[in-house]
C-alpha cells in the first residue's frame, strides 16, 4: 500500500513541475500571436488586454511547480541530505528570478520596433543571443 502511495506521490510531484515546462512555450507562442494582433501590451493590466490573463496563468503555473518541488523535498529530505540540494535549489531559483527581472527591464529599455525580434532571440538562443543583440543595438 505504501509503495503505491509513494509512486503516486512522486508522479504527482513530477507532473506538478513538468506542467510549467510544457505550459511556458505554449504561452510564449500565444503571447507572440496576441502581440501580433495588438491584444498584448506588456505591463498593461487592463481587462481588454491579454497581459493580465497570461500573468495569472504564469503565476498559478509557477506556484504549482514550486509547491510540487517543496512537497517533494519535504518528503525526501532524509534521502536527499547527502546531496545537499538546498543551496543548489536556491541558486537555480535565484537565476530564474533574476532572469525574469532582466527580461522585464530589457523589454522596457528596448525600442518598440525591436521587441518582437528581442523576444524571438530570447526564445531561440537564450540570453546569450539576447546579450549579443543588446550590445549591437546599444
Amino acid at each position: 500500500m505504501f509503495l503505491v502511495f509513494y509512486r503516486r506521490f512522486i508522479r504527482r510531484c513530477k507532473q506538478g513541475c513538468l506542467q510549467f515546462v510544457i505550459l511556458k512555450p505554449i504561452l510564449v507562442a500565444v503571447t507572440f500571436l496576441l502581440y501580433s494582433q495588438g491584444k498584448y501590451n506588456d505591463g498593461n493590466f487592463s481587462v481588454a488586454q491579454s497581459y493580465l490573463y497570461l500573468t495569472i496563468i504564469y503565476t498559478i503555473s509557477y506556484s504549482l511547480a514550486l509547491y510540487a518541488l517543496a512537497l517533494f523535498y519535504m518528503a525526501c529530505r532524509d534521502l536527499l541530505q547527502p546531496f545537499n540540494p538546498v543551496p543548489k535549489f536556491i541558486i537555480i531559483k535565484s537565476v530564474v528570478f533574476m532572469t525574469y527581472w532582466q527580461v522585464r527591464y530589457s523589454i522596457y529599455t528596448c525600442t518598440s520596433k525591436y521587441v518582437i525580434f528581442y523576444l524571438t532571440l530570447l526564445v531561440l538562443f537564450g540570453f546569450q543571443g539576447v546579450l549579443v543583440f543588446l550590445v549591437e543595438i546599444g
